[in-house]
C-alpha cells in the first residue's frame, strides 16, 4: 500500500443491536458466481458468521425459494450484548436450523429490494457485482447492519497455489458415503 495515510474508516460508530441471530448474505451463489441465489451464513447471537465461527450456511434460490443446506451451525457458544455494556458468551441453543421460513422470506424480500433502495454495485470495470449484506434478527425483525459490493480477487481465483488446495476436494466430490455404515480406516 503506497499511501496508507489515505485509508479512512468507513464506520466510525455503529450502534450495537442485541441480535438473536446474525450473519452475512451475498446476493449470488459465491461458489459459482451465479446470480439468482442468496448465499447466507448465520449464527446465534451477535457477530455471527464473521469471526471464524462454524455457521449455518444456506443457498436460497430467489425465484423458487428453494433452500439448500450447505452446513449446520455447530458453534457451542453465542455472543450476547450485556444490558450494562460489554459482551459475553453463553451456550448456544443447539437448534437444528437457525433460520426459519419466515426469516428466509424476509431475506429474499430484502434482497429483491436492494437494486431499488441502494446504488448499483459495480467493480472497477463497471460490471455489476453482488451485494455483501451484514444483517441480524432482533425480536423477529430483520435489521440491516451494513451493505457493500461483494468484490472477489480475480488474481486469487486464478492462483495455481490456491486452486491446488481445492484439488483434493474436487477429486472426492462424487464419492458416496454410507451414513449407516461403519467408517473405514484410511491407509496410512
Amino acid at each position: 500500500m503506497a499511501t496508507p495515510e489515505h485509508v479512512y474508516a468507513s464506520v466510525l460508530l455503529l450502534k450495537s443491536v442485541p441480535a438473536d441471530k446474525s450473519g452475512v448474505m451475498v446476493t449470488a451463489d459465491i461458489d459459482t458466481g451465479q446470480p439468482g441465489w442468496l448465499t447466507i451464513a448465520v449464527n446465534e447471537g451477535v457477530g455471527g458468521a464473521v469471526s471464524g465461527q462454524t455457521a449455518e450456511e444456506l443457498r436460497v434460490n430467489l425465484k423458487s425459494g428453494h433452500v439448500r443446506l450447505m452446513a449446520q451451525a455447530a458453534e457451542p457458544y453465542k455472543r450476547i450484548i450485556l444490558p450494562e455494556g460489554g459482551m459475553t458468551k453463553i451456550a448456544a441453543s443447539g437448534s437444528e436450523a437457525l433460520l426459519n421460513p419466515r426469516d428466509i422470506n424476509l431475506l429474499i424480500d430484502f434482497a429483491g429490494s436492494v437494486p431499488e433502495r441502494f446504488p448499483r454495485f459495480k467493480d472497477t470495470g463497471g460490471q455489476p457485482v453482488p451485494a455483501d449484506i451484514e444483517f441480524g434478527f432482533y425480536q423477529n425483525k430483520l435489521v440491516l447492519f451494513q451493505i457493500r459490493p461483494f468484490l472477489e480477487s480475480s488474481r486469487a481465483r486464478q492462483s495455481l497455489y490456491l486452486n491446488g488446495l481445492d484439488q483434493n476436494l474436487f477429486e472426492k466430490q462424487n464419492i458416496r458415503i454410507d451414513l449407516a455404515g461403519i467408517p473405514a480406516k484410511e491407509d496410512q
